[in-house]
């Protein structure tokens, strides 16, 4: 079996992680006879390391465990990119349908005659990758979810869940452009000559400017959209071949009765067009064979089409769906 092969891998400390996460799983198991499903104890664990320590493997590993046991194991991840590394993994807010805007009464989107929620009571396991990306609410969304669900009022509901990551690796989230305030300590020992010099080694920017041809496996970093904007383009018209031009086909959203009888809310269709907001694809995209694209929404998971993936255009590329996506701001937007 795949885990077995793993498991010869592993280090001390995986093999102390899964051993008692195994262990802890078949002794509630075995001691009613009945699937992990049934247990009225709360079992939640939370495997902690640096990157590099092989939290990933560790997940793999059991998952390929409970498979060869006939068991089943759910993993869910904070991200798209985070999902791409787990076996039959995909996005928390999908796999266990958590609403975008969260609230301290917020639950999630699963009846207790579908089908996942069927399956949320078959599963013996559910590991969770990248947990600190998450709103504490989604949690407590999921929680007050699977305790409805299970008709259990532990936590989880009864579920064993696997929760990780590293939390030093989450910079902290400050609201209204407020600063992170720094220890004093720092300015006490370096000055800001020595810190830019130690960014930016003399040695390294006259490599620069005698070998211009070195920045071309580099990143080109400003702090302005627009300026990304001509560089792209700019970068765009060096290279060879033909440019397709991609317009978006953009309109308002007149459903609610109010904007639908008001003229005042009518916009024209060219208008969308003149709009470029950020974390959005530009009205007019153009595009030649070669070029770099990333994608902004989760489009097909399945074939590794993940939001922020990065991919070269090429002649094979087929369309293979029209997306009509209706996005609307919050609220509080």
């Amino acid at each position: 079996a795949t885990f077995r092969t793993n498991y010869a891998l592993f280090n001390s400390d995986q093999k102390y992680a899964f051993d008692t996460i195994v262990d802890k799983l078949q002794s509630t198991d075995l001691s009613n006879d009945t699937s992990l499903a049934n247990s009225e104890n709360a079992i939640v664990f939370f495997l902690h390391g640096p990157a590099g320590t092989g939290k990933t493997f560790v997940y793999n590993t059991l998952s390929n465990y409970l498979r060869s046991q006939r068991k089943i194991g759910l993993c869910v991840a904070s991200s798209g990119i985070a999902s791409l590394l787990l076996s039959g993994c995909r996005t928390s807010h999908f796999r266990l349908k958590i609403p975008i805007k969260v609230n301290e009464t917020s639950s999630c989107y699963n009846p207790k005659n579908s089908e996942l929620a069927e399956l949320l009571r078959k599963t013996d396991l559910i590991i969770w990758n990248e947990v600190p990306m998450q709103n504490k609410q989604c949690f407590e969304a999921v929680d007050r979810t699977f305790k409805d669900i299970r008709s259990n009022n532990t936590l989880f509901g009864g579920l064993p869940v696997l929760l990780g990551d590293d939390f030093a690796q989450i910079p902290p989230v400050l609201m209204q452009n407020a600063r992170i305030p720094l220890p004093q300590y720092i300015s006490q020992t370096y000055s800001l000559n020595k810190l830019i010099y130690k960014m930016y080694p003399v040695q390294m920017l006259n490599e620069v400017l005698n070998n211009p041809s070195s920045l071309c496996n580099s990143a080109i970093l400003t702090s302005r959209n627009d300026t990304v904007d001509a560089i792209n383009l700019k970068v765009l018209d060096m290279m060879p071949g033909e440019a397709v031009t991609l317009i978006s086909a953009d309109k308002a959203d007149y459903s609610d009765e109010e904007s639908a009888n008001n003229e005042l809310y009518r916009v024209s269709n060219e208008y969308p067009q003149t709009l470029n907001l950020d974390n959005f694809s530009p009205a007019k995209l153009t595009l030649k064979v070669g070029c770099i694209v990333m994608l902004l929404r989760n489009l097909n998971p399945q074939k590794g089409f993940f939001a922020v993936v990065r991919s070269n255009m090429s002649n094979e590329e087929q369309i293979e769906f029209i997306l009509r996506i209706k996005l609307t701001t919050l609220d509080d937007d």
